[in-house]
């Protein structure tokens, strides 16, 4: 088998980045159909070896992630360091779910303090939401993948967990501290091993400090 061919997705392994997957029409539409048989897996894709001071982001995601040696390989990573900071990918973004690629690169600016979440500067306070708020998913009911909208008053450390109809912890999306403002975030279907999830009725609370607040949302396969 050449693992070359088969690199399908990445799955995050950090707050505020959601999970990927490789965008089919555009990898098909991208190569000559009469030489290239891809069907929707991206070649080329390479690793990183692990660093004591880097994060990793994102590891590689296979179409056979039972017989392949890279599967969970670190394929993006993150240095946030007093000396300097780099934010790396070994994929490229075109070829990623439009959605999921927008999502990543805002995470990543904000990490840089290149697209704070929060007020910009010479932003007018009045615009800052006036208190905690966790928004309805949409859509609702979806199938694959669903976003989640909240604002938050003031900066402050967030919870953002999804639950089972019988209140087992299926995904943490968010656990972090967070600037004060509007932020959303992407829940694809999966559970904190990667796995699809079922069919049913699944809960999501947002949980700081001052504020908790838990809705329902539907999915449908």
């Amino acid at each position: 088998m050449d693992t070359s061919w088969e690199f399908v997705g990445a799955r995050s392994k950090l707050p505020g980045y959601p999970d990927l997957d490789v965008d089919t029409a555009r990898v098909n539409s991208s190569m000559d159909p009469a030489s290239y048989q891809l069907d929707g897996k991206l070649p080329g894709i390479g690793y990183f070896i692990p660093q004591d001071w880097r994060e990793v982001i994102y590891t590689y995601h296979s179409a056979y992630p039972d017989t392949s040696s890279l599967e969970g390989m670190p394929v993006a990573i993150r240095h946030l360091g007093p000396d300097h900071q780099v934010i790396f990918f070994c994929f490229p973004l075109y070829f990623i779910q439009e959605d999921q690629a927008t999502q990543l690169l805002h995470q990543a600016l904000d990490d840089l303090g290149m697209y704070p979440s929060g007020v910009e500067d010479g932003e007018d306070e009045e615009s800052m939401p006036a208190s905690f708020s966790l928004k309805q998913n949409y859509p609702n009911p979806f199938n694959p993948e669903t976003i989640i909208e909240y604002e938050l008053p003031k900066d402050s450390d967030v919870e953002i967990i999804i639950y089972n109809i019988l209140g087992q912890k299926v995904r943490a999306l968010v656990k972090e501290f967070q600037k004060a403002g509007q932020h959303r975030v992407h829940w694809d279907g999966r559970d904190q091993k990667g796995k699809v999830v079922s069919s049913g009725i699944y809960l999501y609370r947002i949980k700081t400090p001052e504020f908790s607040q838990t809705k329902k949302m539907v999915l449908l396969r």
